[in-house]
């Protein structure tokens, strides 16, 4: 026990038994106040509210029995250990006094080691009580926290395992839609004079298949985690997201710009399809931005660059910054900032998606005009050296 954590509130109308009691529990861990009537002392319980009290029954303007009534019967002071002092020994004064409330009684005048130790008992229980309810508060707290984690799981258990099936019945559709484009594309191309901007048309339309098919399989795989990662060019990679998202961006009169910082080319080891997943999708997060606040500068830059054998992707957009507030928890899953709609998974598969398969991680900072996401991914030179840190 610390000497300021425990507060008594002497109440007597006696200035010698106050100032004996002031005395003899010094020694204690306590900040001491008095009072010499129950009005002054509610008063400054409610000012400062003491664990403990020794209050004396015979009073002027109101008595103890009174301010331990007034005491118990409110909400945030009826836990006040509350020790009477009375001359009147009477079996009916002690019920009574035990009825209203108190935990003990001293018989007036009283000797100096008995108030110590008896306020000394009452001082653990109360140091007692507290740890306990600490205790209670933070095994509550956690068992909150595991309903939450066993609630999230569950959903995602059960997303889990529904994804795979959409995911199977979504595949035969798309493949017979580019076994149609496929044989649409051979017949244009064998007339005597083939349509060119359509057959353009036709091979667009067949990459956007593709890529969905294999973004599909390897989203499976995700759930699954059977996919093998394998080298890759962040160029092409990103060059397809571009291909993806190119109507539809111009449909909202939005400019996607990609920039390499660095004159050559980079290779990834991973899983191509999931980066483009996780690329995509911040960059329809901020397409959505884009859409709802309405900026003068309607571009989503994707900006890529070598730093110390890591690659940092970094995706900015210039709509309304993020809330500070909602900063911290912007990955959290299922948080979102989207006012009608939005589960928010996307953010948290997509930092799981980094974290896990790439062994990389997502940042996302408000930077003078613009919303930056940083994603940074071991370049595959280095992924031997960046797995030993993150299990070191």
């Amino acid at each position: 026990m610390q000497e300021s954590d425990y507060k008594l509130l002497i109440v007597d109308d006696s200035h010698s038994i106050i100032e004996t009691a002031l005395v003899v529990l010094k020694p204690l861990p306590l900040r001491m106040d008095f009072a010499h009537n129950g009005k002054e002392a509610l008063e400054k319980i409610a000012l400062s509210k003491p664990d403990l009290l020794l209050l004396d029954i015979t009073m002027p303007l109101m008595d103890g029995y009174k301010v331990c009534k007034e005491i118990k019967s409110s909400p945030l002071l009826s836990d006040i250990t509350i020790i009477f002092l009375t001359a009147d020994l009477s079996q009916a004064s002690l019920v009574k006094a035990f009825e209203y409330g108190a935990v003990d009684y001293i018989c007036k005048p009283f000797y100096g080691k008995e108030l110590f130790l008896r306020v000394k008992t009452q001082l653990q229980n109360i140091a007692s009580k507290r740890y306990f309810q600490q205790e209670l508060n933070s095994l509550l707290a956690e068992k909150e926290k595991l309903e939450s984690l066993t609630i999230q799981q569950s959903k995602m258990t059960t997303f889990s395992e529904i994804a795979p099936s959409i995911l199977h019945q979504w595949k035969q559709p798309l493949s017979n839609i580019s076994a149609s484009m496929s044989t649409s594309r051979i017949k244009e191309s064998l007339k005597k004079d083939p349509d060119q901007e359509l057959l353009k048309r036709l091979d667009f339309i067949d990459t956007q298949l593709e890529f969905m098919l294999t973004t599909m399989k390897d989203f499976q795989n995700f759930f699954q985690l059977q996919s093998e990662k394998k080298p890759f060019s962040l160029s092409r990679a990103l060059y397809n997201v571009e291909l993806l998202l190119k109507n539809a961006l111009f449909k909202d009169n939005i400019v996607l710009s990609t920039h390499l910082e660095d004159q050559e080319d980079i290779d990834i080891l991973g899983h191509e399809n999931m980066l483009k997943q996780v690329v995509l999708n911040i960059i329809l997060n901020a397409r959505d931005a884009i859409i709802q606040d309405e900026p003068e500068n309607r571009t989503i830059d994707v900006i890529y660059q070598v730093e110390k054998n890591y690659l940092i992707i970094a995706i900015r957009d210039y709509a309304k910054a993020i809330d500070e507030k909602a900063l911290p928890r912007i990955f959290d899953q299922y948080f979102t900032t989207k006012e009608s709609s939005g589960m928010g998974i996307g953010l948290y598969l997509s930092l799981k998606i980094i974290q896990d398969m790439f062994h990389g991680d997502i940042v996302v900072e408000n930077k003078s005009n613009a919303v930056c996401f940083k994603l940074r991914l071991p370049l595959a030179s280095n992924l031997a050296t960046t797995t030993k840190e993150l299990t070191s």
